[in-house]
């Protein structure tokens, strides 16, 4: 296997490749066929990137506040002591994860698709990095940001409800 077939499209934590033109047919094809499949691995990850993790979050944040309803109706403890902003702010906040992972996912694949148009055009191996990849990094940022604040949200509020009982 030649050097040239190992190279795969950059990810998000190595460094810039370098900006050499690719003359040979046959690496282009490879080249290409590794931005296609980035391409592709995003797009796979934009439709299934709601449906996990933070999925997870919003539901368990949703059990909480319907058990906070729950005590409501009863007499056994009083309204101030129950969670209700935590676990509503949880869920806010596993929405908003879900809508950024989406777009960070949505972002990314936008890029790697420019990225492959542009070498189709050029055929240089500094093309082989994700186009937009500082917007991707602060998407991704808040998106974890997010998901962490819910799920700390959740469980800050469940103690709560753990030390009425």
């Amino acid at each position: 296997m030649s050097r040239i077939q190992s190279i795969e499209p950059y990810s998000m934590t190595k460094a810039d490749p370098p900006d050499v033109e690719i003359t040979n047919p046959d690496h282009i094809k490879i080249l290409e066929a590794a931005l296609a499949d980035a391409y592709k691995t995003e797009l796979q990850a934009t439709e299934t990137w709601g449906l996990e993790v933070v999925k997870t979050l919003f539901l368990l944040n949703s059990v909480g506040l319907t058990g906070v309803f729950a005590l409501v109706a009863t007499d056994h403890v009083m309204r101030p002591d129950l969670p209700f902003l935590q676990f509503s702010l949880g869920i806010v906040l596993a929405v908003i994860s879900m809508t950024l992972g989406r777009y960070v996912h949505l972002t990314a694949q936008e890029g790697w698709w420019k990225s492959l148009e542009q070498f189709r055009i050029e055929a240089k191996l500094s093309l082989l990095k994700l186009s937009n990849l500082k917007i991707v990094n602060i998407l991704q940022i808040f998106c974890v940001l997010c998901a962490y604040a819910s799920g700390l949200l959740c469980i800050w509020a469940g103690v709560r409800l753990y030390l009425l009982f």
